[in-house]
């Protein structure tokens, strides 16, 4: 399975392995055949971008998911399961104003996009119970793997 993982947008030292190993192990954790995946750490300006484009909002977001191939319906050619872009300074800013472990955020933003491409959604309330569980559940097992990653400080090269 191909992760491709870009960190050009992020202002935070992000680690390609881990985040290449907690994608692996959710979509391992999920049983997902997929041949391809992309997620891009990109900034504030990037993601409202992308959010009034596409979604007709111009606010910052935490996590835009784009979903292509089904995987249950493409067991026989070659699937591209998605596109994620998360924020991860929407990650920072919403830990420092809860309190929260930006770790598990940022990590929490990489299961919400994939269960987001996996057919999850959250905009009913029903719905939105279903995937906090699911979170939860998978949460559970990166935990107790070790699998959080971990976030640097801010790169000096991205202003």
């Amino acid at each position: 399975m191909n992760i491709h993982c870009d960190l050009t947008g992020s202002p935070f030292q992000l680690s390609k392995d881990e985040i290449t190993k907690v994608t692996r192990f959710i979509l391992e954790f999920k049983t997902v055949q997929c041949d391809e995946v992309s997620l891009h750490f990109v900034d504030k300006v990037k993601i409202a971008k992308l959010h009034e484009k596409y979604f007709n909002d111009e606010s910052v977001t935490d996590c835009i998911s784009f979903p292509m191939d089904n995987p249950a319906s493409t067991k026989e050619m070659y699937s591209i399961l998605g596109e994620i872009f998360i924020c991860p300074s929407v990650a920072i800013d919403y830990c420092r104003e809860h309190k929260l472990d930006p770790s598990k955020e940022l990590t929490l933003y990489i299961v919400h996009g994939l269960l987001h491409l996996l057919g999850y959604d959250d905009i009913d309330e029903k719905d939105r119970q279903l995937m906090r569980l699911e979170e939860d559940r998978v949460m559970m097992a990166i935990e107790k793997n070790h699998l959080l990653l971990k976030i640097g400080l801010p790169s000096t090269s991205i202003s």
